[in-house]
């Protein structure tokens, strides 16, 4: 078994034991972070300095997505971007990668490594540019933008300003990620649409499991309507024929036909729509992205209309 492997392996299994006692779903956001970094990350990212610049991590990755599936309560087949996006997270990847970046910068710049043996072989490694060690640690390099920079020029810099600037790297490399993934896949209309009113649109500090997973779906087009059941395998409804089966208006059945047209539901969202529109200046065509986005924010969702979503998580 490989150091990476190994490493997944006790992962998972720390996750496993940690949700004996505590059901992922029914804990909070706080709690959550808590779990993962102290039971989780301190064992699945144990010498991420030696191994993070490894290109092979999914393995590491669906871990987190596993962990994330349970905590909003959907299934496997939803959207990464997201379930990491709802969460607000960086993927583990980027972790291991800048843990390995902060490692050797220092290695090759602190005066504190001065004259150490890990510095001389990574020196010489650099020097002679041989070994497959320099080949990853340089391609990981690449992928921070950072193949031009002179680690002299890093002694300049503190531990925290180089953490800083890795990590608004990949902050910025994650979100161009969630952007691509966004603009090839149907199912992330909305939360694309979410993401560009620039406002903070997590489900994740909803405190109880089943809001976060109604909102989640909502937002990552997983309910059970028509324009999602009718794509499966088995059933092959072409796209124009999944229409509502609630109201006679013949429209496809999504997200915005439910929240702002089925004529079923027209009594129960007057009240919400109204308040949205009171309080916010709302475009018409942005109107069920801004009741998404502000899932937390509005506590008053109408009785009624709640139920009506709940009995869309089914599927």
């Amino acid at each position: 078994m490989t150091w990476l492997k190994r490493r997944l392996w006790q992962g998972r299994k720390h996750w496993e034991l940690g949700s004996v006692d505590v059901e992922l779903g029914d804990i909070g956001v706080g709690m959550f972070r808590k779990l993962r970094t102290s039971l989780v990350e301190s064992t699945m990212l144990y010498g991420a300095e030696i191994w993070g610049c490894n290109r092979n991590m999914e393995g590491v990755e669906q871990t987190q997505l596993r962990a994330l599936r349970m905590f909003f309560g959907v299934g496997t087949l939803h959207p990464k971007a997201s379930l990491l996006a709802e969460m607000g997270d960086l993927p583990v990847r980027w972790r291991a990668k800048l843990r390995c970046m902060l490692f050797w910068v220092r290695v090759l710049s602190s005066d504190a490594y001065g004259g150490r043996l890990i510095r001389r072989v990574a020196t010489e490694a650099v020097k002679f540019g041989r070994g497959s060690w320099l080949c990853k640690i340089s391609m990981c390099c690449k992928e921070f933008g950072w193949q031009e920079i002179n680690m002299k020029d890093a002694r300049d810099l503190s531990n925290t300003e180089v953490k800083e600037m890795l990590e608004s790297i990949a902050w910025r490399k994650t979100r161009a990620e969630w952007g691509r993934e966004m603009e090839v896949k149907p199912k992330l209309t909305m939360l694309k649409r979410i993401t560009n009113l620039d406002e903070r649109s997590d489900g994740a500090g909803l405190r109880q499991r089943a809001d976060r997973r109604m909102m989640t779906k909502l937002r990552g087009r997983a309910a059970a309507f028509q324009i999602e059941t009718g794509r499966c395998i088995w059933r092959g409804v072409a796209r124009e024929d999944r229409v509502c089966k609630e109201c006679g208006k013949g429209e496809v059945e999504d997200v915005e036909h439910w929240l702002l047209r089925c004529e079923k539901w027209k009594t129960h969202r007057q009240p919400l729509i109204a308040m949205v529109q009171e309080q916010y200046e709302v475009d018409q065509d942005d109107l069920a992205a801004v009741i998404l986005s502000l899932a937390e924010t509005i506590k008053c969702y109408p009785l009624s209309l709640t139920c009506g979503m709940r009995d869309l998580m089914s599927y």
